[in-house]
């Protein structure tokens, strides 16, 4: 009876053992993934945050002529519109930072035709860097098989294709940028 009570003892150690080790190698890991940045086999474009200075969007998505681009500055942690006094959603424009400055994709395609995937009538954005440096995006068609969009990097003159939630983000119009208040909300 002794020798079974020491088996179970043992037993129960090494199972309590086991279980603490695995969840230190799962919060190991899950920290870890939480701390890298969105991943893909390539950068389909990246520059430092500190880098940023503002962002053009030149949407025609909408079909509305009088939809003028949409131009976010960003002044320290602040955003303002280039062209109007409108107060900026601050949490928006920051997930569409977050999501801009670093865009990773899984699929690069080269000598590509600017003409072909909805490049030639693109969603035009423009990441401005704080010593003037300009980066073209255009976001074109999506592609239905793998529910991507096509996006061409002019600095580098690749196409990558992208995910649907950066998409969303830079199908962007000044109001939908715009912070709601009670009063604009009735």
């Amino acid at each position: 009876m002794k020798k079974q009570k020491i088996q179970l003892i043992i037993l129960a150690v090494l199972l309590v053992a086991a279980a603490l080790t695995f969840y230190i190698v799962k919060s190991r890991n899950d920290a870890a993934r939480a701390a890298q940045p969105l991943i893909g086999k390539y950068t389909a474009f990246s520059i430092p945050s500190s880098d940023f200075k503002s962002v053009s969007i030149d949407n025609h998505m909408n079909d509305d002529p009088t939809v003028p681009e949409v131009v976010l500055v960003r002044d320290g942690k602040n955003w303002k519109f280039a062209d109007s006094d409108a107060e900026v959603d601050t949490m928006r424009a920051n997930q569409l930072l977050s999501l801009i400055i670093n865009i990773p994709s899984d699929h690069e395609l080269t000598d590509v035709d600017k003409d072909a995937y909805g490049l030639d009538d693109p969603i035009t954005v423009v990441v401005t860097e704080k010593d003037g440096t300009e980066h073209v995006l255009l976001f074109g068609d999506k592609n239905d098989y793998v529910g991507e969009y096509y996006m061409r990097n002019e600095d580098t003159g690749k196409v990558y294709l992208v995910g649907e939630k950066l998409f969303a983000q830079v199908c962007v119009t000044e109001k939908s940028m715009t912070k709601q208040t009670e009063q604009t909300e009735q």
